[in-house]
């Protein structure tokens, strides 16, 4: 038996696949007064939003997922993008994507998973930079 949140859902899915996020949104609003699980409606939420380019409500929507299950790998995913893209670095993320698919041709998984793992820790260090200077920053004006 379909339960009454599943064919909302559904719809949401079909909708977000043929790229009409704003559709997808409203369908899952439905669903989620339809008792569709918290964490699911509020990660699907946040991806649409992500999609559509509203970053703020993205965020909100992903911190209440994070808020029912802090162990969501994909929700962790989507908020460290969130994250990336709000901090202005997305240029950088883009050449260092860039250059990740140009490397991804490689055939051995250790390599491919060591460049990974660079590409981590260099987004990592430069966005600990950039926090540092906008703190340093704020406490020079007051």
């Amino acid at each position: 038996m379909i339960n009454s949140y599943e064919i909302p859902e559904m719809m949401a899915y079909a909708y977000q696949m043929k790229n009409e996020y704003k559709s997808a949104i409203d369908y899952l609003n439905i669903a989620k007064k339809r008792k569709l699980d918290e964490s699911k409606a509020a990660y699907y939420l946040a991806e649409n939003y992500y999609l559509l380019g509203d970053y703020q409500a993205a965020e909100d929507y992903i911190n209440e997922c994070l808020d029912y299950n802090l162990d969501d790998y994909k929700a962790i995913e989507l908020k460290e993008r969130i994250d990336l893209l709000q901090s202005g670095s997305q240029h950088i993320v883009q050449s260092i994507m860039d250059d990740y698919y140009l490397y991804s041709s490689i055939s051995e998984d250790s390599k491919k998973m060591k460049l990974v793992k660079v590409i981590h820790r260099i987004l990592k260090t430069y966005l600990m930079k950039k926090q540092k200077k906008l703190f340093y920053s704020f406490v020079k004006k007051r």
